[in-house]
């Protein structure tokens, strides 16, 4: 009976060693992941579902987030969704309310306005975002100006505009700062009509690194841009983040693409040695 007792003494102690070491890897990966940046961030957390979407709240606290979904302007019309413990959950409003949607945050202290922005997908049909991208959302703004088709993605090498607004008019000669998961950091300067042409960094590491094929095709990363302006007394902050990925042929793919072509020729060898027999035999006669 004593050594039953011991026994399940010390696996009662050793199932608390094991939860709290489970415990601190979480914490250790959570604060890894997002150690890259002190920018407030949306965060869309892993899971998938056709009609709704959860979000992490990230250096920034508020109660609430802003949705704007993809819409006529005539017909543009937002909604807010509560957050609970620095999350929210964002749902699909009807069977056709689908493809992009931006979703906004902001924590005002002090003088400081900061506000959080990013852009979620669902895959029930929906209107094209440009009339969702040009509304006004925030005091301070910065958005792309045209958002990746469906299923595809942000890529290294591309460059894609955005735009910085303040108070809804364009931002000239303000500074644009870029940061990457991946380490990499740039800043840009608007034009005068409060443009940048942004350049997605090729800064993933090389393939043979990666987990195999398959994970390195579906390799990502996230990206923050961040304005910051002094008007009146007051200062504004804003970020815009979200993900992109390697460019369409990155290594492993482009090698992956030569071995087909190659093994193609290989197929089509013998076709072309018996054509040739052909026409040397037509020559003949």
């Amino acid at each position: 009976m004593k050594l039953l007792i011991s026994a399940m003494f010390l696996s009662t102690i050793a199932s608390a060693a094991i939860s709290a070491d489970d415990t601190a890897k979480h914490q250790a990966h959570h604060k890894k992941e997002i150690s890259w940046t002190q920018a407030s961030l949306l965060k869309l957390k892993r899971g998938r579902s056709r009609s709704e979407k959860k979000l992490r709240l990230t250096n920034l606290n508020a109660d609430s987030v802003t949705v704007y979904p993809a819409r006529d302007l005539d017909e543009l019309s937002n909604w807010s969704e509560a957050t609970e413990k620095g999350q929210v959950s964002v749902k699909s409003q009807a069977p056709k309310q689908g493809g992009y949607h931006w979703v906004s945050a902001s924590e005002k202290t002090d003088d400081v306005l900061r506000s959080a922005n990013t852009i979620i997908y669902f895959s029930n049909p929906g209107d094209a975002p440009r009339h969702m991208l040009n509304a006004e959302k925030t005091v301070l703004e910065i958005f792309p100006l045209k958002l990746p088709r469906e299923h595809r993605h942000y890529r290294s090498k591309e460059q894609w505009p955005f735009v910085v607004r303040f108070k809804g008019q364009p931002a000239a000669n303000a500074p644009v700062v870029m940061q990457t998961a991946n380490g990499s950091r740039s800043t840009y300067t608007t034009d005068a009509l409060g443009k940048i042409n942004l350049l997605f960094p090729d800064d993933f590491k090389p393939v043979e690194d990666s987990h195999g094929e398959g994970h390195s095709r579906r390799r990502k990363t996230d990206f923050v841009l961040t304005v910051r302006r002094n008007e009146d007394k007051q200062r504004y902050v804003t970020n815009f983040n979200y993900h992109y990925t390697p460019e369409a042929f990155d290594q492993k793919s482009l090698s992956l693409g030569i071995g087909f072509a190659a093994f193609g020729m290989l197929l089509a060898s013998p076709l072309l040695r018996k054509r040739e027999k052909k026409q040397v035999k037509k020559g003949k006669a």
